[in-house]
């Protein structure tokens, strides 16, 4: 599969602790983007900063959450 990562402004936060809680993360971004009169520009991702096998206590997880910003 062959795709492209289009270059822009996102808006992001570090989540610390288990990946259940990844959506309280997502929500927070969300209402920021809302309150500053920003748009989604696309699906969001996640970059999973702490390897579970090197650090099993989930309360320690770094987890990176990534809404790209709709341009305009």
């Amino acid at each position: 599969m062959l795709g492209s990562l289009v270059g822009g402004e996102v808006a992001s936060t570090m989540h610390k602790g288990p990946y259940d809680t990844l959506n309280l993360a997502h929500e927070a971004v969300q209402l920021w983007l809302a309150e500053n009169g920003e748009e989604s520009g696309g699906a969001p991702w996640e970059v999973y900063i702490t390897d579970p096998g090197e650090v099993p206590d989930p309360a320690e997880w770094l987890t990176e959450i990534v809404h790209p910003i709709k341009s305009g």
